[in-house]
């Protein structure tokens, strides 16, 4: 067992999405790693559809809502996370960068993050890994070096998740052993050195 907590977050809320489809191969190959994986679907967080005020922003003296409160720590709590995004306009989903902005960088800092990207379209979403990285870098977040994109997403994995694509289970399996290297040097520094300074 690799003792691991994970979050998985998604990355789309668009109707006829294809997120669930990559998500669930994504959540075997982790389960496959009897990692604990914890999913964040911005779908199904309705309170996050807006960003009105983020945890940080609230004062002292302010009630916090308890699905932030819980949320934050739930995200604290994990040793690493995984992305699975489409790209829309080439940019980051607008609901993946709402949800994720509603916490501050001490939430995610020094922990891994994996991205799977894909798309209809040839290129697999390579637009957004890359934004992705720059922007999780700014939440002191690690980006692992391998990134899985998915071209022709619709084709590469089936309406009843088995995989088409040759190359997808390689670079996937590839990122994960990455993601569970890293968690595990992560824990032990902060159990050692304490959290990385801000």
């Amino acid at each position: 067992m690799s003792g691991l907590k994970v979050a998985l977050i998604l990355g789309s809320v668009r109707e006829g999405r294809m997120v669930e489809r990559v998500s669930k191969v994504v959540l075997a190959s982790l389960e496959k790693r009897e990692i604990q994986v914890l999913l964040f679907d911005p779908l199904e967080r309705e309170e996050y559809h807006i960003l009105r005020k983020p945890i940080h922003f609230y004062a002292p003296e302010e009630d916090v809502p308890n699905y932030l409160l819980e949320d934050n720590q739930t995200l604290a709590d994990c040793d690493a996370y995984v992305i699975v995004s489409p790209e829309y306009n080439r940019c980051i989903p607008g609901a993946l960068s709402n949800l994720i902005n509603h916490f501050p960088p001490a939430t995610f800092a020094a922990k891994p993050v994996g991205v799977v990207s894909y798309s209809l379209g040839r290129l697999g979403g390579a637009s957004v890994s890359i934004q992705l990285r720059e922007y999780l870098t700014e939440l002191a977040m690690i980006n692992l070096p391998i990134m899985v994109n998915i071209p022709f997403v619709s084709d590469a994995i089936s309406e009843d998740n088995e995989v088409k694509d040759q190359r997808i289970e390689p670079l996937l399996n590839g990122m994960l052993d990455q993601l569970v290297w890293y968690g595990y040097a992560m824990k032990r520094i902060k159990e050692e050195h304490g959290q990385m300074p801000l």
